[in-house]
């Protein structure tokens, strides 16, 4: 009896000694997974870094490969420019109304690039700018221009408009003197190849009633109108040209008009000249 309890008492501290052995080979376990994780953890972030990394690289290089090959396009088309094609901003200047020889002179002092658009050009020195874009003062590259048509006509031309020409207004009759003809000469640039209308010549004008009586006589001189105040009615007109002689003589012109009353009458005198 009493050697059954001394080797209990001996086995007890044996058990004991077993447990305790296993609980630290389980803490060693347990530490040993903790460092395989932590390692795994580590292994898992150098590697997301590693990607991140070649990631960032790529990009990197891409746009660097972008750039470079940008500043070789614009390289390229730099070089690629005509020669005389501004290729800075500048100043540009005022150029309509000045003749296309005109306009290049100074568009090449500012420095700028020059596209003509518009009629066909026929003449530089003689074709105007109609039009331009930007306009003068505005910086810009390149100034666009509109060129007016190239016209001729003769030296001497009358009034461009249908007559007699009635207006309300005093009842008087308006006469001018014009030349019309001789040779084609006149080169110039406008719009619809329009001129302004030109001054009258100097003439002598006589103004008969239906009884053929003169009630009135009057002269201008170069460059103004016969202007005579008038009853209402129907009257013969006859002109003298004092600026012109045919054979020595001033040609004479005659011509039927009615003033209605409360208006002015408007009938030139022209003469065509070969």
């Amino acid at each position: 009896m009493c050697g059954g309890s001394l080797a209990g008492k001996a086995d007890g501290p044996r058990r004991d000694s077993g447990r305790t052995q296993n609980r630290r080979q389980r803490r060693a376990d347990k530490r040993w997974r903790h460092r395989l994780e932590v390692v795994s953890r580590r292994q898992q972030s150098e590697y997301r870094a590693a990607a991140s990394y070649r990631w960032a690289m790529r990009m990197c290089t891409g746009a660097v490969l972008v750039v470079v090959t940008t500043v070789l396009c614009v390289v390229s088309v730099s070089a690629a420019q005509p020669v005389g094609r501004a290729s800075r901003v500048c100043r540009v200047p005022r150029l309509t109304g000045l003749t296309l020889s005109v306009a290049r002179q100074r568009v090449a002092h500012a420095g700028c690039a020059l596209r003509v658009k518009g009629t066909p050009l026929e003449g530089a020195d003689v074709q105007t700018i109609e039009r331009q874009s930007p306009a003068g003062g505005r910086r810009s590259g390149r100034v666009t221009v509109w060129l007016n048509p190239f016209c001729e006509r003769e030296a001497e031309y009358g009034p461009e408009i249908k007559e007699p020409v009635v207006t309300a207004g005093p009842t008087k009759l308006v006469t001018g003197f014009y030349l019309e003809g001789g040779p084609v000469d006149r080169r110039f640039s406008t719009p619809h190849c329009k001129l302004p209308e030109p001054a009258p010549g100097a003439g002598s004008v006589d103004v008969i009633d239906p009884s053929g009586v003169t009630v009135a006589t009057k002269t201008s001189a170069q460059g103004h109108f016969v202007e005579i105040a008038l009853p209402a009615g129907s009257y013969t007109i006859r002109g003298t040209f004092l600026n012109a002689t045919i054979n020595g003589v001033h040609p004479i012109h005659t011509q039927s008009v009615v003033i209605p009353a409360g208006h002015t009458v408007r009938q030139d005198f022209i003469l065509s000249i070969p």
